[in-house]
């Protein structure tokens, strides 16, 4: 069996670019994308001592995030597959951080029992998901109790308090980019055992091998490329109105 080359694009925040086994290479100015990722990509093959003919997977990442930036991402991703002939797959930021936060919690020997995963999404707002973190039996098995969503912190914070049975004895882990930001408003949420803004995918090597497995195994899982950007959001561009005639109304339309 070839070994895979992988390589990974993500733009769910700031930029991230790297070579699976090889540490991430993360930028985290979120204006520049479309002139950052291929010099990037670029240093993550030098880095990793490969050429890009030796490239068998591109992962991209497909959020959720705002409009531009992710897009610039995606397509970048989609691209350099197209170009180089490799395997194309995706996967969202939300669910990597909930398994790389319950793996840290167990690492540590905290027990929790929900795991709140968030990104910040400008404009006061968060794209968040809730997961059963009893039920992450393995790091490709992970169940919704919230399903990827964009909401203000405060309601956030009441919504996932609505799911919770049991708000005394269920622990909660809460990660991502966003929780310093709005960190008053998320720990009014109970038995917060674990809050930490960090991300898999720009953490280390093995957090970006995690992204990859992921987004790989949901691909082959799927038997379907999986790399439609989760925005969550209606972008701001509008369809534009009819276009108003400069020319004088003839006798006839007048009238009427």
């Amino acid at each position: 069996m070839t070994e895979k080359t992988i390589l990974i694009i993500d733009t769910s925040y700031g930029l991230t670019v790297g070579i699976v086994g090889h540490e991430p290479l993360y930028d985290p100015d979120s204006r520049s994308h479309v002139e950052h990722i291929q010099p990037l990509v670029s240093r993550a093959a030098e880095q990793a001592g490969i050429k890009a003919a030796d490239i068998t997977d591109v992962v991209a990442g497909i959020g959720p995030a705002p409009f531009t930036g992710l897009r610039a991402g995606v397509v970048a991703a989609r691209a350099t597959a197209f170009a180089l002939n490799a395997k194309l797959s995706g996967t969202d930021i939300l669910s990597p951080q909930a398994v790389w936060a319950k793996k840290k919690c167990d690492r540590l020997e905290i027990p929790v029992r929900y795991v709140l995963s968030v990104n910040d999404a400008r404009r006061r707002q968060l794209y968040f998901s809730l997961y059963d973190a009893e039920k992450m039996a393995s790091e490709y098995e992970f169940e919704y109790v919230i399903c990827p969503d964009i909401d203000y912190p405060d309601s956030i914070a009441q919504r996932v308090c609505e799911k919770i049975e049991d708000k005394q004895n269920s622990s909660i882990a809460v990660v991502g980019h966003g929780v310093g930001k709005y960190e008053q408003a998320l720990k009014k949420l109970p038995s917060i055992e674990f809050f930490e803004e960090s991300s898999a995918v720009h953490e280390s090597a093995e957090g970006l091998k995690l992204f990859a497995d992921i987004a790989i195994n949901r691909t082959e899982t799927c038997f379907r490329e999986s790399t439609e950007p989760m925005y969550l959001r209606r972008p701001d561009v509008e369809k534009p109105g009819p276009v108003k005639s400069v020319l004088p109304l003839s006798a006839a339309e007048k009238k009427q």
